[in-house]
């Protein structure tokens, strides 16, 4: 054994335990390199079978057909389609909460029609200067309803 010429024993720990990760891959590749050798699938289910050769062709045999690859995205690609997805979404939020303004400013705008014709109705005067007592009993039977 060498002698390791670390005073803390944390750090020997750390050593061991890296060299013991590094041996558990070594293992594990070999198993890999072991298992493809002998032509044995990893996965659970086995590979199909391919048709026996032809022993007049020296073609080999077909194996399936080949899964269409996809095209992977560059970095580039993803960060534009993230930033585009985050605009489309502050525009619609931007769009939702105009709608609501525009609305909120319909509605003032008609409530300040009809106190200006309420208003109106309520300030006339007969022509000795009463008011119109149709008028203040109508004000007074709608604020009752209310």
């Amino acid at each position: 054994m060498v002698k390791e010429h670390f005073a803390n024993p944390q750090q020997r720990l750390a050593i061991k335990n890296r060299q013991k990760k590094v041996h558990r891959y070594k293992v594990y590749k070999e198993y890999k390199r072991t298992l493809s050798k002998e032509d044995v699938g990893t996965s659970s289910c086995p590979r199909p079978a391919a048709p026996h050769a032809d022993p007049i062709s020296s073609d080999p045999p077909p194996r399936g057909e080949p899964k269409p690859k996809k095209s992977k995205l560059g970095a580039m690609e993803a960060a534009r389609r993230g930033f585009e997805s985050k605009r489309r979404a502050r525009e619609e939020e931007r769009e939702a909460h105009l709608r609501v303004v525009q609305e909120q400013q319909q509605q003032r705008i008609a409530a300040r029609k009809r106190r200006k014709t309420e208003c109106s109705q309520h300030k006339r005067r007969t022509q000795r200067g009463q008011p119109v007592l149709s008028q203040q009993l109508n004000k007074l039977l709608s604020s009752m309803e209310k």
